[in-house]
């Protein structure tokens, strides 16, 4: 089934009708830490170490804050399992638990870096967007056998049990393609927001899937179109977009009320060569989603892999090294 819709215009290239309310004092850079080579995302931070995600499928890495002693740590050992595994796969830090999720595969595997033991779950379909909310629960957005998207569920992983088919996104046909965003879940209130990729959209719900707030980004993006070159799932074709994508929110971290967006659309108060060199982060209120400022990491822009707010402090990683930020 081929279904094309328009290429997206450049989303920077004209005024879009709203303006940023800039915080007075910027984020304060703390320090830069080298980072080695297989860093792929940040995937925990304590007090004293930060955790990525690896190049090479079941490994993590750790960077001591303290020393810049940087180190990799083998999850997967069995090289059977191994061998399932992307290296695209994610993983999340909790204490000593660390979790890998891996999409192409649909394993979920939870390990103890103390007691090295580990537990595989298979979830029966592909999942592309996940989150921990608690030790035995995770929030998952998979897709169905069937049908042309995909929908919320959380799931339980001591009883391998998907509870509560969640819509919280619009059917488009298109697999979930053109509705992909973030899914973050704030530890401290116990709230989860999804923030669409290609529109303003933004929908807060807790941890029983209740929708508690649908509101949107400043931006006046309602929707980004792009092209796709093919839809399909498993034995029908694949799915893909088949031309660049600029979107409209580029990535999110929740902590402490706050929710935090990376934006991909400059306000009318933004000259064109600040924006292209800066990251712009706006804040929401993580209650009711209002807007209530925004800053920006000036010189960062290339080469960032990705950032995440803990302890008002913002986390960047890019190809070579790790930036704190006091925020």
């Amino acid at each position: 089934m081929a279904m094309l819709v328009k290429i997206s215009p450049d989303i920077n290239k004209q005024s879009h009708g709203f303006n940023r309310n800039f915080i007075t004092q910027e984020p304060t850079l703390l320090k830069k830490i080298p980072v080695g080579k297989l860093s792929k995302y940040i995937a925990g931070v304590t007090p004293t170490d930060v955790y990525f995600s690896s190049m090479k499928p079941g490994q993590i890495e750790r960077l001591e804050l303290n020393t810049g002693n940087y180190s990799s740590i083998m999850v997967v050992t069995n090289p059977v399992l191994q061998k399932r595994l992307s290296a695209s796969c994610q993983a999340e830090i909790n204490g000593p638990y660390v979790r890998l999720f891996d999409s192409p595969s649909g394993l979920m595997i939870t390990g103890n870096r103390l007691t090295h033991k580990m537990e595989v779950h298979q979830s029966p379909e592909l999942f592309t967007r996940f989150v921990s909310i608690s030790p035995e629960k995770v929030f998952l957005r998979k897709f169905v056998n069937g049908e042309k998207d995909q929908s919320f569920y959380k799931y339980d992983l001591q009883t391998e049990q998907f509870y509560g088919k969640m819509k919280i996104t619009d059917n488009k046909t298109d697999g979930g393609l053109s509705t992909d965003g973030e899914l973050v879940f704030d530890h401290v209130n116990g709230t989860l927001a999804y923030v669409e990729h290609n529109s303003n959209r933004i929908t807060l719900f807790d941890t029983s899937g209740q929708v508690l707030k649908v509101s949107h980004s400043i931006d006046t993006f309602a929707t980004n179109l792009f092209q796709t070159n093919k839809f399909g799932y498993q034995t029908d074709g694949i799915i893909t977009n088949n031309a660049p994508v600029q979107f409209v929110n580029q990535s999110a971290s929740f902590e402490n009320g706050i929710l935090y967006v990376q934006s991909g659309v400059r306000s009318d108060n933004q000259n064109l060569i600040d924006f292209n060199e800066a990251v712009v982060i706006d804040r929401y209120d993580g209650k009711d989603g209002t807007y209530i400022g925004s800053f920006q990491l000036k010189g960062v822009k290339d080469g960032i892999r990705n950032w995440v707010v803990r302890d008002q402090k913002l986390y960047l990683l890019s190809n070579s090294r790790l930036s704190i930020y006091s925020l």
